[in-house]
């Protein structure tokens, strides 16, 4: 019955078990068949999602910052959890924010997807 424990207990290593496998399948399943693609919070996730991948190195450097500043700030005032998970969240937002603006700011200069202006003055 190894292979039936959620983890192995020897390493305290978790793997992906029958039992957690079912689990995600199960959620998965329920979820596709419950929520549809048209639902307005989906939407809207999938929307900043999509920005966030299209400015992928300026939120990875955001969020590099954002960790550093978290984990300076984790250090120095041990907040609980609470706090924590609040500046998770609130990070999380800012980020999705950042992203949206940065896609803002790029459609009211008109430049066009995936070129910057110097790349089209050097086309021309």
């Amino acid at each position: 019955m190894s292979w039936f424990h959620p983890y192995d207990q020897s390493n305290y290593k978790y793997n992906l078990s029958i039992i957690r496998l079912v689990h995600f399948l199960g959620i998965a399943f329920l979820v596709n068949f419950y929520v549809g693609s048209q639902n307005a919070a989906l939407r809207w996730g999938r929307d900043c999602i999509i920005e966030t991948g299209r400015w992928s190195l300026q939120i990875f450097a955001f969020g590099a910052v954002l960790s550093e500043v978290g984990t300076v700030a984790f250090v120095i005032y041990a907040p609980c959890l609470l706090l924590k998970n609040a500046f998770n969240v609130g990070a999380v937002l800012l980020t999705a924010l950042v992203a949206i603006v940065l896609a803002n700011c790029k459609r009211r200069n008109g430049a066009t997807s995936g070129t910057s202006a110097i790349a089209q003055s050097v086309v021309l």
